[in-house]
C-alpha cells in the first residue's frame, strides 16, 4: 500500500499533497547541504506540484532564504511570549503565589526549557 501511495503521489508530481518538514534547524547538516531527496523536494526537482511547509527556529531562516529564495512564496514569523507575557500568563493560570515562585525558580535552573 505504501508503494502504491508513493507511486500515485509521484505520478501526479505531488499535486494536492502537503509536505510538512517540522524542525528544519534540527535536521542533520548533511541533509541540508549535500544532494539528497530532501533537497530535491525543496528545490522542486521532485514533486514540483507539492505544497511544502517548513517550520524552523529563526536561526535557519537566512539559510532557507538564501538557498530556496525562488521556491519560497510565503514567510511567516510567529513570535513567542515576552518575559512580561510569561509572568502575566503564569500568574493568571496559577492562583497560588508560592507555586508561581517555585515555577519561576525551576525555569531559572533549566534555562533550555524557558527557550
Amino acid at each position: 500500500l505504501q508503494n502504491l501511495v508513493a507511486k500515485e503521489i509521484q505520478h501526479h508530481d505531488g499535486k494536492s499533497v502537503l509536505l510538512l518538514f517540522e524542525g528544519f534547524d534540527e535536521l542533520p547538516r548533511n541533509l541540508r547541504t549535500h544532494q539528497s531527496t530532501f533537497l530535491d523536494i525543496l528545490h522542486k526537482n521532485s514533486l514540483p506540484q507539492a505544497t511544502i511547509l517548513i517550520t524552523s527556529r529563526p536561526s535557519a531562516t537566512e539559510f532557507l532564504h538564501w538557498h530556496f529564495k525562488q521556491q519560497i512564496s510565503q514567510h511567516i514569523e510567529i513570535l513567542g511570549f515576552t518575559k512580561d507575557d510569561i509572568i502575566s500568563y503564569v500568574h493568571d493560570a496559577i492562583n497560588d503565589e508560592q507555586v508561581c515562585r517555585d515555577f519561576f525558580q525551576y525555569l531559572k535552573c533549566y534555562p533550555y526549557i524557558h527557550g
